[in-house]
This record gives structure tokens, C-alpha cells and sequence, in this order.
């Protein structure tokens, strides 16, 4: 079974902040770790080109980080975060960091 995984980076573009513009070098790195993983689409929605999508998911709260596992929300990170709190949500379904056992 091939299951699809959309990570999706909210940001307020009409109003940027400094935190914003970091989370979003944050999520394009983090991005970057999964480039080879067709499974995997990493998105940036923003108040101006997606206010439509933005209010129909009663989004408003910015940055938020939004995780779709075949079209179904299974988290939501509500500001900035790390690239590991990033790949901590994305592990379960493409272990790409996996710890080995010692």
C-alpha cells in the first residue's frame, strides 16, 4: 500500500514576521531531508493566495503546521517549530531516522 503524506506550512503573508520567515527556511530544510520520498509533498499555504482554504480549516493561528496522511488530518503543530518536531510526525509513516537498536 502506497499511502500519500502532505505536510502543509501556514503562514500570514500579509502581516510577515521575523519568526514566520524562519519557519519557513525551517520547513524548506526539513523538506530538503525528504526529497527523494515520492510518497511525501511538502506545501506552503498563505493568507493572500489561500485565504479561501485558510478560513474553511478555520486556521488562525501562524505559522501552523498541518499533517495529512491520505486526505486525513492526523496532526497539527501550531507555531514555530523544529525540524525534529517536523520529522517526529512523519516517522511513524516513512521511517527515514529511525534509531537503530543498540
Amino acid at each position: 500500500m502506497n499511502m500519500k503524506i502532505e505536510v502543509i506550512k501556514v503562514i500570514n503573508d500579509q502581516f510577515p514576521t521575523r519568526i514566520q520567515n524562519i519557519y519557513s527556511s525551517i520547513f524548506s530544510r526539513t523538506a530538503s531531508y525528504y526529497k527523494d520520498e515520492p510518497q511525501i509533498t511538502f506545501l506552503d499555504k498563505t493568507t493572500i493566495k489561500d485565504s479561501d482554504w485558510i478560513n474553511k480549516n478555520n486556521i488562525n493561528n501562524f505559522p501552523t503546521t498541518l499533517f495529512y496522511v491520505d486526505d486525513i488530518l492526523v496532526a497539527e503543530l501550531k507555531g514555530i517549530v523544529a525540524s525534529h518536531h517536523i520529522i517526529k510526525e512523519i516517522e511513524p509513516y516513512i521511517p527515514k531516522f529511525k534509531k537503530s537498536p543498540n
